[in-house]
Parts: structure tokens; sequence; C-alpha cells
């Protein structure tokens, strides 16, 4: 993975992370009106921090002109660290700094330190960066946050409730059962990605998955023997076959 790739994954998680915790706290909310202006209020507080040093709001429009026509941090970062991180030259430190006649500080001034060692430290900018780039996209997001999680509310009103109840000591059988639907082309004919399928279906159905789940179903595939066949497909059959036997059964009986 280029170092681009791995600040833009960077980017997607965080923003997704920022997202998921702020429609967590709406579907809380008994009052989701006053929640959403209260989010409002705060990543404007936010976004407003991160550039309230004039020097730091110089760096990231920097950064954002070159990022938004392509240009890959490969490139940025070295410019940024160029132009925010050198000495100017013909002033030693310790130099009084004047501005219209009056000193105003020592050179370096604390602005000027601060930019220099945030781009001297790559981690440290790309964290940074990261920061910033995710509150200035969940900002532009938010006016249709709200009306998402309404609609959301009210489609949840109108379907009947229906919740997962395997056992709570094997998520595997439900992880098993997902995976199975959808390699068979019945869940968005066997495309899109898995771990999200999964994990929006363990939301619908209030299936508490925990964080290893992944590795959990790894582990079984690895370690069953060859032509193992999970326990949950052969009762789903067994079941449905019960099922039919019975109506059989009732109907005859009722002749």
């Amino acid at each position: 993975m280029t170092k681009n790739e791995r600040f833009d994954k960077l980017c997607a998680k965080y923003i997704s992370s920022i997202e998921s915790n702020l429609r967590k706290r709406l579907n809380k909310a008994k009052d989701k009106e006053y929640v959403w202006e209260e989010i409002k209020k705060e990543i404007a507080f936010i976004n407003k921090t991160i550039v309230s040093n004039p020097s730091i709001k110089e760096l990231v429009e920097d950064f954002l002109n070159l990022y938004k026509i392509g240009e890959s941090v490969d490139y940025i970062f070295p410019h940024l660290a160029d132009k925010y991180g050198r000495e100017i030259e013909g002033i030693e430190p310790g130099t009084p700094v004047y501005q219209d006649g009056e000193q105003i500080g020592i050179y370096p001034l604390d602005n000027e330190k601060e930019l220099k060692q945030l781009t001297s430290d790559e981690k440290k900018l790309t964290k940074f960066l990261v920061n910033c780039i995710a509150y200035l996209e969940i900002e532009k997001k938010l006016p249709g946050l709200l009306n998402t999680e309404q609609k959301q509310e009210n489609i949840n009103k109108m379907l009947y409730p229906v919740q997962w109840t395997g056992s709570r000591d094997n998520k595997n059988d439900f992880v098993q059962l997902i995976y199975g639907l959808h390699q068979s082309g019945y869940l968005n004919k066997g495309t899109g990605e898995i771990t999200k399928i999964v994990e929006s279906l363990a939301d619908i159905l209030k299936v508490d998955l925990g964080k290893n789940w992944q590795s959990n179903l790894s582990s079984s595939i690895h370690k069953s023997k060859h032509g193992y066949e999970p326990p949950i497909f052969n009762k789903i059959k067994l079941a449905y076959l019960r099922y039919s036997d019975d109506l059989v059964i009732a109907k005859k009986i009722n002749k």
C-alpha cells in the first residue's frame, strides 16, 4: 500500500467512525432535533479550533488546495515541511521580531515553532490532517444526517420486530449463515463487501458480533476437516422438513 493510499484509507476510516458515533447518538436521543443542533455546534467548534491559529489555517489551506487537485502526499508533505519548517535565511534564533515598528516576539515565534514541529514529524502531521479532513467532511454531511435517521426510524416503526435468537455463545452460526447466503448469490447476487453485509444484518437483527468475529470465523474454517458442514445448515433443513411434514399431516387430519 502506498503512502497516498494509506492516507486516503485513514481518512475514510476516521470519517466512517465519526459518522457512526453521531448516528448512534441520534438513534439514542429522545429529542433528535435538539441532539442534532448540539452536534452541529460541536463540529463547528472543532473545525474552528483546528484552524484558530492563522499559521495553522494557512497550512491546512495549502494542504487542501494540493490534495483536492490530486497531488500525492508524497509530494505534499515535503512541500509543507520545506515551506513551514525551514529556517528563515539570515535570521538567527533569538533575534527580536518587529511588526509595524513594535517588537512582537523573538524569532522563532511560537506559531513558527508549532509549524516546524508539526511539519517535521510525518506521523504527527498525518494524524493532524486526517483529523482536519474528517471533520470538514462530517460538517458537509450533517444537513442530511438528521433526515436519514428520521427516515430510518420511520422505516423501523413499519417493520415487524425481528431478533436473532441463536446461541449467544456461538455467533459463528449467524456469520456462517450470512456467508452461505451471500456466496450462493441470495444476498446482493453475491456481490458487495461481505463484512459490511454481515455487520449490517447483525445490526438489524441485534446480534452482538464482538470485535473478533472475522478471526473466529477464519479460525473455525482452518480447524475444520475437509467437507465439514456447519450445524446451522442442517438444523435449518431439518426444521423446514418438519414444518412441511406437519403441514401435510394437519391437512390430512382436517379432511
